[in-house]
Parts: C-alpha cells; structure tokens; sequence
C-alpha cells in the first residue's frame, strides 16, 4: 500500500504566532497618529468598524472613553513617592532622615 493513498504532503505559509483575545482570534492595532486627539480616533475606528462583513467584531483593551491620562499618572506619581517615602523611613527608622 503506498504512503500516498494515506497521506498528502503540501507547502503553505502561516503566521508564527496567533493572537487572541476572549477566545477568539485577534488582530492588534495601537494609535500612532498624534495630530489626532483619542476621541477621534475612537470615532475613527467605530466607523471602521461599521465596514466589517457579518461575523466579524471588535473590542477594545482598555476603556476607549477614558481619556483622562494626565490625571491618572499624577495620582500614580504621587502614590509612589508616599510609598517609597515609607520604605526610606521604615529603613531609616525616622519620619525626617528620608526627606
């Protein structure tokens, strides 16, 4: 019996590596284009989106109408100067020598 009644070999090309997200496959897109604000590229992206053939979906990472970062890097600055403040003062045993 030969092989070939059993088996077919064939070459083709697949990507090395399959991104996913919720269980599904996924593609990545990140925001590049700075003349734009966040909001407009969220707009610009929902119309894309409109454009896909039935079937296909799409999902954000993060909150697409939260465009508040400045607010929250501060908050995160200052969390982690009160944090690092602690760990010098617990290691130096005194609330002044840190400063």
């Amino acid at each position: 019996m030969p092989l070939s009644t059993v088996v077919s070999i064939e070459t083709a090309t697949d990507p090395n590596a399959l991104t996913h997200y919720n269980q599904l496959n996924a593609a990545t897109s990140r925001r590049c284009d700075a003349r734009r604000d966040r909001r407009q590229a969220v707009d610009f992206l929902e119309g894309e989106a409109r454009k896909l053939p039935a079937g296909f979906s799409h999902d954000y990472l993060s909150d697409p109408g939260n465009t508040s970062r400045k607010a929250t890097s501060s908050r995160s600055l200052r969390f982690a100067l009160i944090i690092i403040f602690l760990v010098l003062a617990a290691q130096f045993e005194s609330l002044r020598d840190p400063l």
